[in-house]
């Protein structure tokens, strides 16, 4: 895992991606704004069989909630301050992997309440998915997660392009 102190936002292609699509949410028409309630369950089901699947350590079950496309990507912060990313399918099925052969115990899976979600769809295909998701580890501590998924609609179904996590890592907030 790459572990990278700064970045500079202008030549990081995260950043673009998503300043590519807050844009497509405020110029889609309004009739791509929201995703059917069919979809917001389909996608909803994902995500959770998703983190099921990272805490069993499978990582074949894993890789196949992603789409392998030339905007699959995933990114999140760390307790220490930095953050990892993996660009393309290739890398990441290769870190879940390598990861879940490292460590092949099933980890401890708490209790997850996903909340304030938001979808919006940005093209034909194309959903943009925020959730807030609260769980309390193993020793007891209440982390909050800012969430989003890119998702893809494949002939299989649903399918995770971008996958990017923001923690608090069990910091209580300094804004109230």
């Amino acid at each position: 895992m790459k572990k990278i102190r700064f970045i500079d936002p202008l030549t990081s292609d995260t950043f673009w991606v998503t300043i590519l699509c807050m844009l497509a949410c405020l110029q889609s028409p309004a009739q791509k704004t929201g995703a059917s309630s069919a979809d917001e369950t389909a996608i909803k089901k994902i995500i959770a069989a998703e983190t099921d699947a990272y805490a069993r350590r499978d990582s074949t079950l894993l890789i196949s909630f992603y789409t392998d496309d030339p905007v699959t990507q995933s990114a999140w912060n760390s307790p220490d301050g930095s953050f990892g990313t993996y660009k393309g399918f290739a890398q990441i099925k290769k870190n879940f992997s390598d990861a879940f052969r490292a460590t092949p115990q099933a980890s401890y899976k708490p209790a997850i309440e996903r909340s304030e979600w938001f979808f919006r769809q940005l093209g034909e295909g194309w959903i943009w998915v925020n959730f807030i998701e609260k769980e309390i580890t193993s020793e007891g501590k209440l982390h909050t997660n800012y969430e989003t998924r890119l998702m893809k609609r494949e002939s299989s179904g649903w399918k995770i392009a971008a996958m990017f996590a923001l923690s608090d890592h069990g910091v209580p907030p300094h804004n109230p």
